[in-house]
């Protein structure tokens, strides 16, 4: 269910122009690129959401860890939320997501 919602939202705010700045779509695109998985855009994602960051990519990334296809690219994504958030949590996702949930909701301008 959670991966349809993510790739719902992406999908949308892809085509519905909510992307209205580059930057904003290149965070979608770098969420749609880790989730599908294309190996040959992984760096590129990854770079997009380090330097982009917003506390609005928690949710969206959690649901890509949760739904991951490689090893490498969830161990990734584990390491970049733990740096950005400081938060220690691991692959424990029952701990991410209830410290998500205890905070103020925070959306990516893009969603």
């Amino acid at each position: 269910m959670r991966l349809r919602s993510l790739w719902l939202i992406l999908l949308i705010g892809w085509r519905a122009g909510l992307a209205a700045t580059p930057d904003n779509e290149q965070v979608i695109n770098a969420f749609m690129q880790l989730l599908i998985g294309n190996e040959a855009y992984t760096e590129q994602a990854f770079a997009t959401l380090e330097r982009e960051w917003d506390p609005g990519f928690v949710a969206m990334s959690l649901d890509v860890v949760a739904t991951g296809r490689s090893s490498e690219r969830t161990a990734r994504l584990i390491t970049l939320l733990e740096a950005e958030t400081g938060q220690a949590f691991g692959y424990d996702m029952a701990k991410w997501y209830e410290w998500l949930w205890n905070r103020p909701e925070q959306k990516h301008p893009a969603c």
